[in-house]
């Protein structure tokens, strides 16, 4: 289960042509324009690995699995720890493995306490982060991934073994389709072509590809409305422990107005060779016009961007510290 949570082509034939020209002018107009982003290294004393980064406002919420207190918040400039909680554990207030949700409030929504049954809402005071709601989820089906609240009454999340986009309705736990996508046909869901990573703004909300150039812009009710497409070609995936296969969209952060997505267009090896270097951000609004890029002298691997749009906090597996990014 722990592996699990660490661990569809619907488009509209009328309009395809003309999203691959505008996405290709985007993309011109653009590549002159990159910004980089230099890495500003930060080791913290507190946290001995990092497996999940989420944002809170203006602060950054930080999850690690190796140490005894799980969850740590940083926020200020220079970032500083405000707050850490979360003990190692499987009692009513532990946390068995911390879940970090995304939300475009300025909350911190954690998942994973009482024996991953629970998920607690926390926002800042002034002085440290106070606990709130509290929603009692019941392990179902297969574990959510990505998992995004909309408000008090509604959360999204990718289930990446079934390729499907639901929502939970926190009311009464009934779970939604709204959207699936075609799996192929065996079952490492790891290797499916059609696997993503998705990412949830206040308005819309994107599913990018990790093995094709791609992404799916969708309303709350998963309704297609965008869809920016670099090719045609079909992934030739190869399934193993040692596969060393294409990612092109490696991950995607949303803020309330914007979506961060990483595209890599290498394999692993090639990313590790190359000094954690060559990826890019491309940065899109809700409606899933490109925006802007930016590029890094250090990569991140996982990230996430403030509310405001101001700051990224990344972290990736060279460095073993959180590298910081201040957005232009």
């Amino acid at each position: 289960m722990q592996m699990k949570y660490l661990c569809y082509l619907s488009i509209f034939i009328l309009f395809s042509c003309h999203y691959q020209k505008v996405e290709d002018k985007q993309e011109k107009e653009l590549k002159g324009d990159t910004s980089l982003l230099h890495a500003k290294i930060f080791y913290p004393n507190e946290i001995f690995d990092v497996a999940m980064i989420s944002s809170a406002g203006d602060f950054f919420v930080i999850a690690s699995v190796k140490a005894e207190t799980l969850i740590h918040i940083y926020g200020g400039d220079p970032l500083t720890l405000k707050s850490s909680f979360g003990k190692k554990g499987e009692g009513p207030q532990d946390l068995m493995l911390p879940i970090l949700c995304k939300t475009t409030q300025n909350k911190a929504i954690i998942g994973g306490f009482d024996r991953l049954s629970t998920f607690i809402t926390y926002t800042f005071d002034g002085e440290d982060f106070v606990m709130h709601e509290k929603y009692k989820i019941p392990q179902k089906g297969n574990p959510m991934n990505d998992i995004a609240f909309i408000d008090s009454t509604r959360l999204i999340f990718n289930d990446i073994f079934d390729l499907q986009i639901k929502s939970l309705d926190l009311n009464n736990n009934k779970q939604k389709l709204l959207r699936e996508f075609e799996k192929d046909d065996h079952r490492e869901s790891f290797f499916y072509s059609n696997k993503g990573n998705l990412a949830v703004s206040s308005k819309s909300m994107a599913y990018a590809y990790s093995y094709k150039g791609q992404i799916d812009f969708m309303d709350l009710n998963g309704k297609v409305i965008h869809v920016v497409k670099k090719n045609d070609r079909k992934p030739s995936i190869t399934i193993g422990p040692n596969a060393d296969n294409k990612y092109y969209y490696a991950n995607i952060f949303a803020t309330k107005n914007f979506y961060y997505a990483l595209y890599r267009n290498k394999t692993t090896n090639e990313f590790v060779k190359g000094q954690y270097k060559g990826d890019v951000i491309e940065v899109y609004n809700n409606e899933g016009t490109l925006i802007r890029t930016y590029s890094f002298d250090i990569s991140p691997i996982i990230y996430a961007v403030d509310q405001n749009d101001k700051r990224m906090v990344g972290f990736n597996a060279q460095k073993e510290a959180l590298l910081i990014y201040d957005l232009p």
